[in-house]
């Protein structure tokens, strides 16, 4: 995670200044490391997923199904729009903005979760 910014300013700055071989350096610079990162995170998360002593009790079963499918998406969605940006940078950008949308919605299980309930 720590490596993200790395690749991110070399993609920023050759969309802005660069070529487009330089762009298309750029796109698999990051798309690697997204992927990787991809990876590396459903190993983490596997490792989570097979030990209940790791996860708080409020969690569930099904909100961790529905958080399942959505980080598998990512396993898939990183080389894809990574081979995509290779046509053209807006399209890597368009679908990491579109991969980082369902990260966002709220589980089952974790709107409430912590929150005080009203009497």
């Amino acid at each position: 995670m720590s490596v993200l910014p790395w690749p991110t300013a070399v993609l920023a700055e050759y969309v802005r200044e660069g070529t487009a071989a330089d762009q298309r350096v750029a796109v698999l610079l990051y798309g690697v490391t997204s992927s990787l990162m991809a990876v590396g995170f459903q190993f983490l998360w596997r490792d989570i997923l097979r030990h209940d002593e790791l996860r708080r009790p409020e969690v569930t079963r099904a909100g961790l199904a529905v958080r399942n499918r959505r980080f598998t998406i990512g396993l898939g969605v990183h080389p894809a729009a990574t081979l995509l940006g290779l046509i053209g940078v807006p399209l890597l950008l368009g679908l990491m903005f579109a991969l980082a949308v369902p990260y966002l919605l709220p589980t089952p299980d974790v709107r409430g979760a912590g929150a005080p309930h009203p009497q």
